[in-house]
């Protein structure tokens, strides 16, 4: 970019395949981030956004359809950096060869994904993830398991980097609550937030969706009008084969007028500033960008020990209800007092910036 004018696109310096919101997962709300930052520092990026249908002229390109001729058109892109966010082995496949052909390509490993790919995936799966941690030219992980598993599969720590997806939001404002949510938490007390999707990686629930659900018919027996606020991350989900079988859990145990299911069209910080606690009871996970920003905007968190969480997150022990139960109602006893002592969350922008300016030698 020269100075902060319109960008040359025929020589745009960092290119960003992953996802722009909507959905608004924790990944696709780095990158939307992430781009103002760049810009702010002079780097002139251009995002390729493989998930949803966002698009804008000249800055974010939508590949939905097109992901393997995007592919092909990296080759010839004059792109000096290349930041691949993914959970597809394919498309990791694909940044190893541009690694292997001497471009830049940072690879930004979240989840399990990468880990699964190595520990079950089929040999092709397995080789492929392996040669593209090997040759993409740096790897950031969301959390230390990540980074000690790409350490060894390069064979060294070079250029291989633990920095969690979170950087700072601007501050919570519940003006932009919307009108059917905002009344919503207005009728219930305590509020519990929590945010995901309905679905099974690897025959697993991710989300633990039922344990919130359960969760909130043993919280109410203290707290009779408890209500639970579930921001679904992918909308389409209500159509997915969980919801029939998440409404009928919902019905059976009396909860009906008791849980709101907001599929997310905007970010989630706003609602943090409305909320009593947040609750992340997955049963696997990278980071969860969305603890930090809880966190960052004094909300209190209970998480499951699936991995290693932010410092200031209360832990249940992960798929134990009662684990769960036991933290969630404790925060609740001391809450006002547990928001006030929360620990600030550092950004992680300053360590992205460094690792940008070494990939493209020069100082932003």
């Amino acid at each position: 970019m020269t100075g902060l004018g319109a960008p040359n696109w025929n020589a745009t310096e960092v290119a960003i395949y992953g996802c722009y919101p909507p959905p608004f997962g924790g990944i696709s709300v780095h990158v939307k981030r992430l781009v103002p930052l760049l810009e702010t520092a002079r780097v002139s990026c251009r995002v390729y956004n493989g998930v949803g249908d966002f698009a804008e002229p000249e800055r974010i390109v939508n590949i939905t359809r097109t992901k393997l001729r995007a592919a092909l058109a990296s080759f010839t892109q004059r792109h000096r950096v290349f930041y691949v966010l993914t959970t597809r082995t394919s498309a990791r496949f694909w940044a190893g060869v541009l690694g292997f052909l001497g471009r830049r390509v940072i690879l930004h490993v979240d989840g399990a994904s990468l880990a699964n790919a190595i520990a079950s995936g089929s040999w092709l799966e397995r080789w492929a993830s392996r040669f593209a941690v090997r040759h993409a030219w740096g790897v950031v992980g969301v959390n230390e398991d990540i980074r000690e598993l790409a350490t060894g599969i390069r064979g060294s720590q070079e250029r291989v980097w633990n920095v969690p997806a979170y950087l700072n939001p601007a501050d919570p404002d519940p003006s932009q609550v919307e009108g059917p949510v905002r009344r919503f938490i207005q009728g219930h007390d305590p509020v519990i937030l929590a945010m995901g999707r309905f679905c099974v990686i690897a025959g697993k629930e991710v989300y633990g969706v039922p344990l919130l659900i359960d969760l909130l018919a043993e919280v109410r027996k203290q707290h009779p009008r408890a209500g639970l606020v579930f921001a679904l991350t992918h909308p389409e989900d209500l159509d997915g084969p969980m919801w029939p079988e998440l409404q009928a859990r919902i019905e059976r145990n009396g909860l009906a007028d008791h849980v709101f299911v907001r599929p997310a069209r905007s970010e989630l910080v706003p609602l943090m500033g409305s909320c009593d606690l947040m609750v992340r009871p997955s049963t696997t996970d990278g980071d969860a960008v969305a603890i930090r920003e809880a966190l960052h905007c004094g909300l209190p968190v209970v998480a499951s020990d699936c991995v290693v969480r932010p410092p200031g997150t209360v832990l249940h022990r992960s798929e134990d209800l009662g684990s769960l139960v036991e933290q969630t109602l404790a925060v609740l006893e001391r809450r006002d007092e547990m928001a006030a002592d929360l620990p600030g969350v550092p950004d992680n922008w300053p360590a992205l910036k460094a690792i940008f300016a070494e990939a493209l030698e020069r100082t932003l």
